[in-house]
């Protein structure tokens, strides 16, 4: 008899992608049963998902909750309903038909705690840009590459971190590891995921035969102007991922001698009367103030093992 997979979507306006994501679990070899959790869409993306045809359950959310809680939300959903495999899928990515098949049979081994597929772009030709140039790059993972040269890939590659668009997580894993970290809103939390599983000394594997689409290449990013809104939330994200980091040393002794050296960046700027700077680097130095004690409870917990931020 084969493992149980649930898979869990987190879905917010996702009309260009979910028909195609959908689709793809309808065509998948392996049957699974599949948790849809809504952000509180606006757009027709819930119509759409009623229209298809795969065995799902549907929770709609009356808020935005972020990607972390939204999926904490469905983990434990599947974990009660007794699933063996929790996967975690992107609205913009798309199955193979034998991902899961392929995903599934190395889990059972053992050997690794989470397990990711690779990931190609939306028309599936080439590697997904940043999968290529962050996750399977020769210094991200010189054994990967060699191999692949030499026609002589393995089943499995070890990596430190692989972002979230499909995991494929053991519940032994996630009784011990937990869900996403709340610290976390939109990006991060997966980084944040990898670093406790290395601190737990979990293994994260990357299963060369197994493939994804993932549809996310033609989006602009245009770059945050200093002091910016976008760049003041991105400095904040920044600041979680590296002092939450369980591996680090710099909390809390690095993280009070940043946050004085903006603070006193902020009265140097006074001083030179350049307003724009010293609000800036006042704001950087508050922010650090406001996260300091959420990431000191986030060490807190996470460094012990348990279903941390889960209802199980």
């Amino acid at each position: 008899m084969k493992p149980t997979v649930h898979i869990v979507i987190v879905t917010y306006n996702g009309n260009k992608w979910i028909d195609a994501c959908l689709q793809s679990i309808a065509e998948s070899r392996y049957a699974c049963h599949t948790w849809i959790i809504d952000n509180h869409s606006q757009d027709d993306t819930l119509k759409r998902v009623a229209e298809s045809q795969i065995e799902k359950t549907v929770i709609r959310l009356d808020e935005n909750l972020g990607f972390g809680k939204a999926n904490n939300l469905g983990i434990s959903n599947a974990i009660k309903a007794a699933a063996d495999y929790v996967f975690l899928l992107n609205q913009d990515a798309y199955l193979f038909t034998e991902t899961l098949d392929l995903l599934v049979n190395e889990a059972e081994s053992k050997e690794y705690d989470l397990l990711s597929p690779m990931h190609l772009n939306g028309k599936g030709d080439l590697l997904d840009k940043n999968f290529g140039k962050y996750y399977t790059a020769f210094d991200a993972n010189s054994a990967l590459v060699s191999d692949a040269f030499r026609a002589e890939l393995k089943a499995t590659y070890s990596l430190p971190f692989v972002n979230a668009a499909a995991w494929l997580i053991p519940v032994r894993t996630l009784m011990e590891i937990g869900g996403f970290d709340p610290l976390f809103i939109h990006y991060g939390e997966d980084d944040q995921y990898c670093q406790r599983m290395k601190f737990h000394q979990k293994r994260i594997g990357l299963v060369s035969k197994a493939f994804i689409r993932h549809d996310r290449e033609d989006r602009e990013q245009k770059k945050a102007g200093q002091f910016s809104e976008k760049a003041l939330s991105l400095f904040r994200r920044k600041l979680k991922v590296r002092y939450a980091n369980l591996n680090a040393e710099s909390f809390p002794k690095g993280y009070e001698e940043e946050m004085k050296r903006y603070s006193n960046w902020a009265l140097r700027n006074r001083l030179k009367l350049d307003w724009t700077s010293a609000k800036g680097y006042a704001q950087m130095a508050q922010i650090m103030k406001e996260e300091e004690e959420p990431i000191s409870e986030s060490r807190m917990t996470c460094q012990k093992k348990g279903p941390h931020f889960l209802n199980v």
